[in-house]
């Protein structure tokens, strides 16, 4: 988790595990996993303002109450 960007992910202070791409390229993770027909071409992020905390899906949220914004293509 981080709270600050640099693009410097050598650095100690912007170490981090890993970077996953959620861009409309075909070498994006949901792509590649909707390509090999494991999930939809989509991904949720439900943020709980409350509270904080929150979801964070890929794939298709399968829940009757869940209100979706799509995304434009730019």
């Amino acid at each position: 988790c981080s709270v600050h960007e640099t693009g410097q992910l050598d650095a100690s202070s912007q170490a981090v595990d890993g970077i996953m791409g959620f861009g409309q390229s075909n070498t994006s993770v949901v792509s590649q996993l909707a390509s090999e027909g494991k999930v939809k071409k989509m991904f949720a992020h439900c943020l709980d303002g409350v509270n904080g905390g929150g979801i964070f899906t890929i794939g298709q949220v399968v829940e009757p109450h869940v209100k979706m914004t799509p995304l434009v293509a730019n």
